[in-house]
């Protein structure tokens, strides 16, 4: 009897295989210098917020979250989705608190883009879903037709800048941040690359 456990045991050993691993990014090799995160598509919707340590140094960094402000005025109700950066991080922004939508390739800057300042402790709204009386909903935003686009960051550590990205899509079907990827630079006051 004890013979036919052994080959049963055997067989039950060489059916469980190994699950196949995929590389996070099986196209050309990243930039050298840079720290890449995997955030496993977390997701962000209302309910739902996502705070980021993205250096892993137990601080805080990023805020992904959704609120709703009411405005009985004008009838209608904003569903916000925004990101915070903290008193160690800094943001993009200009205008009406946007931040720019960046692409594979683009340049992440030290210094500030045309029109657009490097802020600490800011607060900027990637998408707004906008609800009125009498009219169907609808989307506003410039990140609203983002699919693995690309939002710059600055962790600031004393007098040290590091640039970042966030890799994020908007999945407007089901009302969501999708977030990807993060790298942020190990050197310091270094101008990056957006994307792997």
């Amino acid at each position: 009897m004890k013979p036919m456990i052994q080959i049963l045991l055997l067989a039950l050993l060489a059916s469980c295989g190994k699950i196949p691993v995929s590389p996070v990014n099986p196209g050309p090799v990243p930039q050298p210098g840079l720290q890449y995160i995997n955030l496993n598509d977390a997701i962000v919707k209302p309910g739902n917020n996502q705070l980021l340590d993205i250096d892993g140094d137990g601080v805080r960094d990023l805020n992904f979250k959704v609120y709703l402000v009411g405005d009985p005025i004008l009838k209608r109700d904003r569903y916000f989705y925004a990101v915070s950066s903290f008193e160690n991080s800094r943001l993009l922004a200009a205008g009406e608190n946007e931040s720019p939508v960046m692409e594979k390739e683009d340049l992440i800057p030290v210094k500030n883009l045309p029109d657009f300042e490097w802020y600490l402790v800011a607060e900027v709204n990637l998408v707004q879903k906008v609800i009125e009386i009498n009219r169907a909903p609808y989307w506003m935003g410039s990140w609203v037709n983002a699919i693995d686009s690309y939002l710059a960051f600055q962790l600031v550590k004393g007098p040290s800048v590091f640039n970042g990205w966030i890799q994020l899509s908007f999945d407007k079907a089901n009302e969501q941040i999708v977030l990807h990827h993060a790298a942020f630079s190990l050197q310091p006051g270094v101008d990056i690359k957006a994307g792997l």
